[in-house]
């Protein structure tokens, strides 16, 4: 008797550990997005939740402004709402459920966070892993593939199932990389401000001691 109530108690933490998220998030908007999470891996709908997250991104959030305005009403978001849901045809219940609750609870001004929160959890269960890769020109081919290499090498390849890799040109560098994945910041990159200062500062110098 004893056993199977041991069974039965380690069969039901891990079930829980199943669907609990896979990092803690702080804060209310935090907490919002692990239940939705919880909810969503309980009842199967994981990767169909993500779907539709996907799609509110494109097509019912946008510019966002209308999210937070005070000049639209609870009944003008609401057919804002519904309007997106009936042309997106494919919604779980889940979330044909989440979103006009939002709206009433007025908690729709959280979504883009609720949205982007969602997608970190899901990537961390399946094990991805986002690295970002600033530069101060766009990266040729062959150097991005040795840099992917590396960073790969870096973080292991048993660490991720996947790596995402996202670059961006910033005009501000004159030189040098930024990476950044997780809680790991690389940058050796040299800002036209700071060349601009010390140019500034040789300048000065070399008038002052022509003096």
């Amino acid at each position: 008797m004893g056993r199977r109530r041991r069974s039965s108690s380690a069969s039901r933490s891990n079930s829980l550990l199943s669907i609990a998220p896979p990092m803690r998030l702080s804060g209310p908007v935090g907490k919002i997005t692990s239940n939705l999470y919880s909810y969503a891996s309980m009842n199967g709908v994981l990767d169909a939740v993500e779907k539709d997250f996907h799609l509110v991104e494109k097509d019912l959030i946008g510019t966002k402004e209308w999210l937070n305005s005070n000049g639209w009403t609870t009944t003008q978001k609401l057919e804002m709402v519904n309007k997106f849901m009936s042309k997106a045809g494919s919604l779980t219940p889940f979330t044909k459920e989440l979103l006009p609750y939002f709206v009433e609870q007025k908690m729709l001004k959280h979504l883009p966070e609720i949205k982007d929160l969602f997608f970190k959890l899901v990537k961390e269960k399946r094990g991805e892993i986002d690295v970002f890769v600033t530069s101060a020109d766009p990266l040729d081919a062959a150097t991005l593939k040795q840099l992917e290499g590396l960073i790969i090498k870096q973080i292991g390849s048993s660490a991720a199932s996947k790596v995402n890799f996202h670059t961006d040109v910033d005009k501000d560098l004159v030189a040098g990389l930024r990476i950044r994945y997780k809680s790991t910041l690389i940058d050796n990159t040299v800002t036209r401000k700071v060349s601009a200062t010390k140019d500034t500062w040789a300048k000065a110098y070399q008038e002052a001691m022509a003096l």
